[in-house]
């Protein structure tokens, strides 16, 4: 199964994980949380995303919450050299849901671009979509 790492500031990692398996009751094993801010040091981050991605027999999918910044540039680094790896900014919980629900029956390259198009098919003009039926 693919592992996924949750990268993100503050608490967001945490709480969007526990939402997510609250609302589904999907499996979140071998799903690791980390928070790139509040005085936590990237190269301590760094190191335990390696070794997870090491450990990580069918690869690793890292959703992070904002591209551009520690979150998605710590695992980008400790990533280099790897095919097994894939990382989407912009996290959201669409695409943690449907991480979770594919990660069993799909490859890597398979289950990011999923991923990828679920996540940004949840981004909807809720006023628009709904325009005169309310």
């Amino acid at each position: 199964m693919i592992n996924i790492i949750l990268m993100a500031h503050g608490n967001l990692a945490d709480e969007i994980l526990k939402t997510a398996g609250g609302i589904s009751g999907l499996d979140v094993s071998g799903v690791h949380v980390f928070s790139t801010c509040c005085g936590n040091d990237c190269a301590v981050i760094s190191r335990q995303i390696e070794k997870i991605f090491s450990e990580s027999a069918d690869g690793t999918l890292v959703l992070s919450d904002i591209f551009g910044g520690s979150a998605a540039n710590v695992p980008l680094q400790a990533s280099k050299g790897r095919h097994d790896v894939a990382i989407l900014a912009g996290l959201n919980l669409s695409m943690l849901l449907s991480a979770l629900q594919h990660r069993a029956n799909m490859k890597i390259a398979e289950l990011t671009d999923k991923v990828e198009v679920d996540g940004k098919r949840s981004v909807i003009n809720v006023v628009q979509a709904l325009k005169g039926q309310y």
